[in-house]
């Protein structure tokens, strides 16, 4: 499955957050979910056969570079394994809220293989710089032209 879309949401008081609908019947179907660290103050969440291969992608590192250390430890340990429950929610835990300071208002997004979760004012932030740069962003990119 193709992941794509922006969605907004709030969180219950218990840190559950509905899955977007056009996602939520085929991940009710996975039943786990993984949680890993993301990029820019997001989280990043992978259906099984995605967290697979990012765990691939992690194993082949060089481990015996420094920084291929740090950052294999930091993904490691940043790992949940989330439920996703019957009503096509998952629970995004206080540890989880707190350190990537994440507030009841989360947008989600669809990034291909997976989906990020935001805090709704950082992603707002961030989307706004990211489009002020889109274009001068998109010449540096390689790979086949379109358009």
């Amino acid at each position: 499955m193709k992941f794509f879309g922006t969605y907004y949401h709030n969180l219950d008081a218990k840190g559950r957050l509905v899955v977007p609908a056009r996602f939520r019947e085929t991940l009710k179907e996975l039943k786990k979910l993984y949680i890993l660290q993301g990029f820019e103050g997001s989280l990043s969440v992978y259906p099984e056969d995605a967290y697979q291969k990012e765990l691939d992608y992690l194993q082949n590192l060089n481990y015996k570079d420094a920084n291929t250390r740090s950052y294999v430890r930091t993904m490691y340990a940043s790992i949940e394994e989330l439920e996703v429950d019957n009503a096509g929610r998952i629970t995004l835990s206080v540890r989880i809220l707190k350190k990537y300071q994440i507030g009841s208002a989360v947008t989600v997004i669809g990034v291909g293989d997976h989906l990020e979760i935001w805090d709704t004012n950082a992603y707002e932030e961030y989307e706004a710089n990211a489009l002020l740069n889109l274009e001068k962003v998109a010449n540096t990119l390689e790979g086949e032209r379109h358009g």
